[in-house]
């Protein structure tokens, strides 16, 4: 009986570790899902200042383009 309470003791011991486990897990995935929405709010984000730059850089070619030959285009 002796044998069969510390087997039954290590037995709960990893049962606990494996919940310690799967809580880690789930966890780690949680933070996964955060840090994959972050980086695609970056992307996201980085896409719409790559936008703005651009129009910006095409309106000072038009306002070059109007002062060199005096007429917008």
């Amino acid at each position: 009986s002796v044998d069969f309470a510390s087997g039954f003791s290590q037995w709960s011991n990893g049962f606990t570790s494996l919940q310690g486990g799967i809580d880690s897990l789930a966890s780690g995935s949680n933070r996964l899902a955060r840090g994959s929405m972050d980086f695609q709010d970056g992307l996201a984000s980085l896409e719409t200042g790559s936008k703005q730059l651009s129009t910006k850089l095409n309106d000072a070619a038009d306002k070059t383009a109007s002062l060199q030959y005096g007429w917008p285009r």
